[in-house]
Parts: C-alpha cells; structure tokens; sequence
C-alpha cells in the first residue's frame, strides 16, 4: 500500500472559499437581497396594516393586486426617464421596478383591502376574516 503524504491545505476546507455558495442555500426573500421596498406588517384587532416605504413614487406609478391568495405589490422602473441628459459622478439611488408578494392565507378577507399613500408611504389594510358564531366554538363529538 502507497503511503500518501498528508496535506493540511487540502484536509481543511479554504476560507477564502466558504462564502462561495452561502447566498445559494438560502430560501428567503428579503428585501435587502431583492432590493424591493421595506415594508412593515402589524396586526390590530380587526386588521393587518402593511407600511410599505416608497419614497419619491406617486400613487399613480404603484400596482397592487390580488390574485390566487396573493397579495402582489409592484412599480415600474424609473431610471431611464430620470438620468435623460444627465451626467452622474456618484449613484447611490435606484429607482428599479419592485415587486413584493405576500401570501394572503384564510385569515385575509380579500374583498375588506384598502391602501393609502401618504409622504411617501402607502399604507394597506387588510381586513381580518371574521369566523361565524358557529366557526368560533365547536364541540367535538366523541364516537
């Protein structure tokens, strides 16, 4: 039987390369890795508000839809519009289109969204679906 020299470097996996496919085992969709708008999503008592940031977008630019349980969210690009005749020395704001998608589950009455735009941040609520009487309490048979 040949004897084969140990080497650390090839023992021990490189650090230089322990990054290299981090990103790819992720399942998730954020919006620092989407570059989609941040949103905030609280819970009151008869319904979930979504605050969604878009800063600088009219109500006019911004879609939101649903459809299949889903609730969709979603803006044109504007950059070719804004950078016409323009000459940039640093660029650090992006007006790229946006999608953000949510799923709706049974909890949401699709037929109770409204959505507002104010200063920048347009604001949706989505009513709660309230269980009947009946759906509320359910005795259980035993057989």
């Amino acid at each position: 039987m040949p004897l084969i020299r140990f080497n650390p470097q090839l023992a021990v996996p490189r650090f230089d390369r322990f990054f290299d496919n981090f990103w790819d085992n992720l399942d998730i969709e954020s919006p620092t890795l989407t570059h989609g708008p941040k949103v905030d999503i609280e819970e009151l008592d008869q319904h979930f508000e979504l605050h969604v940031a878009l800063p600088g977008l009219d109500k006019k630019d911004i879609n939101i839809a649903v459809e299949d349980g889903v609730l969709t969210i979603s803006g044109p690009s504007q950059n070719e519009a804004l950078d016409e005749g323009r000459r940039f020395h640093l660029r650090e704001i992006h007006r790229d289109s946006f999608s953000r998608r949510f799923n709706l589950g049974d909890a949401i009455d699709a037929q109770n969204i409204q959505a507002e735009m104010h200063n920048g941040i347009l604001n949706i609520t989505l009513g709660k679906q309230m269980p009947s009487e009946s759906e509320k309490r359910k005795q259980i048979e035993i057989r």
